[in-house]
């Protein structure tokens, strides 16, 4: 199934860092590979990361990105993988199942998955904002339902804090 809306659009930071940022222990992960999953077009946190904690970020995004680097971000696992305001942008529910499933199987042993979720006017009826843009408008907490294949999860700061363990 091909989402209805694309989102390529919301891709908008390019100077301003995500709002999770602040909220991610970063320290943890120095000098490690880490995957934004639906990171956008720029750069701005790939070269904040790698400057301030020697972090090579790998972004993964359907429709701003490569094939080449959409494939290589896929290609491996990861401790952390990020991703910031992607759920919230999707209209269809089976496409958030495939973006859970592909972060699950990017996950290593003991990974940590960050979902931060920009809840717009909360209302819970999604709508378009733009051309090729959708808005869930749902909160946080409603993303719940999409993360059972994950053990632990937990929210704190607006962000979704998933810690995976594979079973053996």
């Amino acid at each position: 199934m091909e989402q209805q809306y694309t989102s390529k659009n919301t891709s908008v930071n390019s100077a301003k860092l995500p709002a999770s940022t602040k909220y991610i222990p970063w320290e943890k992960y120095r000098g490690q590979n880490v995957l934004d999953y639906g990171g956008g077009k720029f750069d701005n946190l790939k070269d904040y990361l790698e400057k301030q904690y020697n972090i090579n970020l790998y972004i993964y995004d359907k429709y701003n990105r490569s094939p080449q680097d959409n494939a290589s971000a896929l290609s491996q696992t990861y401790n952390l993988i990020i991703c910031n305001n992607v759920l919230n942008i999707i209209k269809e529910d089976s496409i958030i199942k495939e973006v859970i499933k592909d972060i699950d199987n990017a996950l290593n042993e003991d990974g940590m998955a960050c979902f931060y979720i920009y809840e717009c006017d909360k209302s819970g009826v999604g709508k378009e904002t733009k051309k090729d843009c959708w808005q869930r408008n749902e909160v946080t907490e409603a993303y719940i339902r999409f993360l059972q294949d994950f053990k632990n999860v937990s929210i704190k700061r607006k962000i979704i804090w998933c810690m995976h363990e594979k079973n053996d």
